[in-house]
């Protein structure tokens, strides 16, 4: 009867998924009925069915492993597949709730549009993933003696790795939900509004250094434009991929950790590290987001059982990584050259067959390398074809190091900022900090108790991994000699590494008079106290913004230009070409460069700039009066008047004097107000 009663369960859950699924592709086509399909819409009327067969896949797997149990890891396997059926049916019914109202603001009604049109897909998604859950907590309860309370819980348990990664996304959001370009006023930060105008670019058919100049390698610039490309030219497409990156990295790091550590711990460690980024992101996009999920990923690797097989796929992957993190900005290789002398290390320590061991290192070496080469060659075929090869080098290369040579005095005097930032954010991180020289301390004792040192380093490598990582990102961080925020951002995981030794340490001497249980909760109040100068930055960050130049100045290209319409942004923010997705007819659509390096290229950069003026003339030049540029009046031949030309700028401003007339303020009498000037008819 029993069995009767299940398998009259599973048919009814099949063939209502099935039915269900066609029906809601039918509803999603009847819009487009008699029109021509895009390639997005197509994938959204079949995406019911593909995810009607996942359903299924899942059920099976549920039926077969809450029926037929064979072992814990397959009842813990159904359980994972039912809570997150569960998860994504409360998702689904919560957006297709969020479609019913209108927020009266252009960009989040734009995504309450794209709700509208996906409600169908979002309510099959809740009824299948409910089914699921539903399905398998009565398959559970009727095979099982427990109360239905208890096998409710019992399935939750076995399934908390959904919830623990849910807690770990929960974190990220509230992160990043503080950048979230669909805010009231929003403005992308400097460096960010700089990769999003390339990526805007390259949608365009444009190629970087050769017809937009930045400095920085690459892969930032098409990750911009793949979120852009994915968002149908929206900022909130950049969001969603630094999201994915953050949440992927955070999984990775959990995931190592609880190998060491309990899961608890090492959840609670990750989880307020996350937090942190809220002092180091600032307004994100930058490239040490990007290289952070590198990071992390060949982290993940070198922990994995494939390292522990020794495999040299590991390392070439690794290597990949490494070219990845190399092309997004130079300095973000810390991990790895933290992970070579880990492993330089365990080599010389290894008394047995060192000959053979240092022959296979060398070997993984040249395997690590071959990976490294094959992204840097990939960038070299690629620039080579669109014919900027030589500006790919002489920009992302040879200037930043002139650029770092030019910051090399001011190393020494930002040391002391560079040791001490981290550890002034909050008690967290300043106890990670004393931890690394606790380590450090206990390391030379236990050398000197007559540990011998090839002991020593086989004792525990994720804590040696973290006491070298934590100094060579510091190095890092401070090698420009300019001590920017993010610059710190990949500091943090071996600051989570060590606190998480610190917070076992002390589980460990609180246990020797409490039971395990409220030595954990000790434990856990002692870092969540230790954060709570957190707050007051959290407060700060998802403060209502106002009004300002940058969004004025976007209001104005509005009104006043079309898209087509070339504009030139001078100054210190670029935010506005991006927000209303305009261009410079310049590469130098960022004048920053023309005044940064005084001496280098620039005779050669303000005769290009010029040239491109002549070509296009903008309609408008918007001209910030920031304190590294040319001073201008505000009168009508202000270009006229400007002060402190150089020999090789006065062409420029001769061009500019003949062709351009001040026309009015934006922001005025406000610190950053800025200039309007109009091409002459």
């Amino acid at each position: 009867m029993l069995l009767t009663k299940v398998t009259l369960l599973k048919s009814c859950y099949s063939k209502f998924i099935l039915l269900l699924a066609i029906i809601t592709s039918l509803i999603l086509y009847l819009p487009v009925l008699g029109t021509s399909l895009s390639l997005g819409r197509l994938a959204l009327i079949l995406s019911p069915l593909f995810a009607g067969v996942l359903f299924l896949i899942g059920f099976l797997v549920v039926d077969k492993n809450s029926i037929h149990i064979k072992g814990k890891i397959c009842a813990e396997t159904a359980a994972i597949i039912a809570s997150l059926g569960l998860l994504i049916g409360f998702l689904s019914l919560g957006l297709s709730f969020l479609s019913l109202f209108y927020f009266d603001s252009p960009q989040i009604d734009f995504l309450i549009r794209i709700i509208r049109i996906v409600v169908p897909l979002f309510l099959f998604l809740a009824f299948a993933g409910l089914g699921l859950f539903a399905a398998s907590y009565s398959q559970r309860n009727q095979m099982s003696n427990s109360s239905d309370k208890g096998t409710l819980i019992q399935l939750l348990l076995d399934g908390r790795i959904v919830w623990q990664w849910s807690i770990l996304l929960l974190a990220c959001l509230v992160v990043l939900a503080a950048f979230l370009p669909i805010r009231r006023n929003y403005s992308p930060s400097f460096d960010s509004s700089i990769f999003s105008y390339i990526g805007q670019q390259i949608l365009k058919g444009r190629t970087p250094y050769l017809e937009a100049w930045d400095h920085k390698p690459a892969l930032i610039f098409y990750v911009n434009a793949l979120g852009l490309w994915l968002a149908n030219g929206q900022l909130i497409g950049i969001w969603m991929l630094e999201l994915i990156a953050l949440f992927a990295g955070s999984v990775i790091l959990f995931t190592v950790l609880k190998k060491t550590f309990s899961v608890g711990l090492s959840l609670l460690v990750v989880v307020i590290s996350v937090l942190h980024f809220i002092r180091l992101f600032d307004f994100g996009n930058y490239t040490e987001e990007l290289s952070l999920l590198f990071q992390l990923t060949a982290f993940g690797l070198a922990f994995s059982r494939w390292a522990e097989k020794r495999l040299k796929s590991v390392w070439f992957l690794s290597g990949i990584l490494c070219g990845l993190a190399f092309t997004s900005k130079q300095n973000t290789i810390g991990i790895w050259l933290s992970l070579i002398l880990l492993e330089f290390l365990i080599v010389i320590s290894n008394r047995n067959d060192s000959k053979e061991t240092f022959h296979r290192f060398l070997l993984e070496m040249l395997i690590f390398g071959s990976g490294f080469l094959l992204v840097n060659l990939a960038w070299v075929l690629l620039f080579y074809r669109a014919g900027a090869l030589q500006e790919y080098w002489d920009t992302a290369f040879v200037y930043n190091f002139v650029y770092s040579q030019k910051s090399s005095e001011s190393r020494l005097a930002t040391w002391g900022t560079t040791l001490t930032f981290l550890p002034g954010i909050s008690l967290f991180l300043l106890l990670a900090f004393l931890n690394w020289f606790a380590s450090m301390t206990d390391l030379v004792i236990r050398y000197r108790e007559g540990h011998p040192w090839r002991e020593v380093i086989r004792m525990n490598q994720l804590q040696l991994l973290a006491l070298i990582w934590l100094p060579v990102e510091l190095a890092m961080a401070g090698i420009s000699g300019m001590n920017y925020q993010h610059y710190f951002i990949l500091c943090i995981p071996p600051a989570c590494i060590l606190a998480a030794f610190l917070a076992q340490s002390l589980k460990e001497i609180f246990g020797i008079g409490m039971r395990s249980t409220r030595a954990m909760a000790a434990v856990s109040l002692l870092l969540i106290t230790s954060s709570l100068p957190l707050s007051p930055l959290f407060r700060e960050s998802y403060q209502t913004r106002n009004p300002s130049a940058m969004t004025k100045t976007a209001d104005f290209l509005i009104e006043n230009t079309n898209e087509n319409d070339p504009i030139q942004l001078w100054g210190g923010s670029v935010a506005p070409y991006v927000m209303t997705n305009r261009s410079s007819p310049s590469r130098y659509f960022n004048v920053r460069p023309l005044y940064l390096i005084s001496g280098y290229l620039q005779e050669e950069q303000w005769k290009q700039f010029l040239s491109d003026l002549m070509v296009s003339p903008p309609e408008y030049i918007i001209y910030m009066h920031d304190r590294f540029i040319n001073p201008v009046p505000k009168i009508a031949n202000g270009f006229c008047l400007a002060g402190n030309v150089t020999d090789y700028q006065r062409a420029t401003f001769d061009f500019l004097c003949e062709n351009y007339r001040f026309q009015e303020s934006i922001n005025e009498g406000m610190n950053d107000e800025w200039s309007v000037f109009v091409k002459v008819p």
